[in-house]
């Protein structure tokens, strides 16, 4: 699956109370997963920790 989002400004243009800038923040930080990486960050919760091995399983490399 993909997220495309388009915006018309620069994101430090967008003002600080705007939820679509932490999305946007969220998703420029993390927005790759690579599933051979060895420096994964901690999972908040066991769903994560799950979904992540599920989908580690289910998909061939190259997804982001």
């Amino acid at each position: 699956m993909q997220v495309h989002c388009f915006v018309s400004m620069p994101l430090s243009d967008v003002p600080e109370r705007i939820w679509i800038k932490k999305y946007l923040e969220y998703a420029k930080e993390n927005g790759e997963v690579t599933f051979d990486s060895a420096d994964l960050k901690p999972f908040d919760s066991y769903f994560e920790e799950d979904f992540y091995r599920t989908v580690k399983t289910g998909l061939k490399k190259g997804y982001k």
